[in-house]
């Protein structure tokens, strides 16, 4: 039951509660495509108890918000399933690299000490050794990868197969800004694809503020 006379008045508080009860669901779905990526039984079950981990951090957040009655972002809700499964997806493309930089801190070593291989060759043409040498190498390949990321996301968002002309237009207008990430979601969120405009918030649709 939620205690009437304790409510967040605080905005910036309660998006950032939303924010995080939202992130935590996209860095699970991270850990079940690392998990699925693996072969190591022994990783996998490891893995595996990392991903219920956030589930739990997840469930706790919620109880936070119901008892100050602060209902979750269906903005961030949305948002966050569709990275979290692209995060997941890229797993088996990338491995390891992906999930672990952006929903866990960075290992050098596995638990039992063997030190990890951060080594290999993207694409099977830009060899790198080390994140530093990883992130060079997918930067060679922005294009490329804004492409496919653009695809997954409207995949996801408009929920059928795509033509070319689905994200030409998306792609071409990140150019100028190096194919941020936060400018490929912006532009899929602003664009005037019918079938984006009749699913997007009304805050973020063409002419609104």
């Amino acid at each position: 039951m939620v205690n009437e006379s304790v409510k967040i008045e605080h905005l910036k508080l309660v998006k950032l509660l939303q924010l995080a009860y939202s992130a935590e669901k996209a860095a699970a779905f991270a850990y079940i495509g690392h998990a699925g990526s693996v072969k190591n039984p022994d990783e996998k079950v490891a893995i595996k108890k990392i991903e219920m981990d956030e589930w739990e951090h997840r469930e706790t957040v919620l109880s936070i918000m119901r008892q100050y009655a602060i209902p979750p972002s269906r903005y961030n809700e949305i948002k966050y399933h569709i990275i979290g499964r692209i995060i997941s997806a890229s797993c088996y493309v990338i491995v390891w690299f992906m999930p672990y930089y952006i929903t866990g801190r960075w290992r050098d070593k596995y638990e039992n000490g063997k030190a990890v291989d951060a080594s290999g060759t993207l694409l099977r043409k830009h060899p790198f050794n080390g994140v530093v040498g990883f992130k060079a190498s997918l930067v060679k390949e922005n294009p490329r990868f804004a492409r496919a990321f653009t695809a997954h996301l409207l995949r996801f968002v408009l929920a059928r197969e795509l033509v070319p002309a689905d994200s030409i237009t998306i792609v071409s207008k990140t150019a100028k800004d190096d194919f941020k990430l936060r400018s490929l979601i912006r532009e899929v969120a602003f664009n005037n694809h019918p079938e984006l405009r009749s699913i997007a918030p009304t805050s973020l649709q063409p002419g609104r503020k």
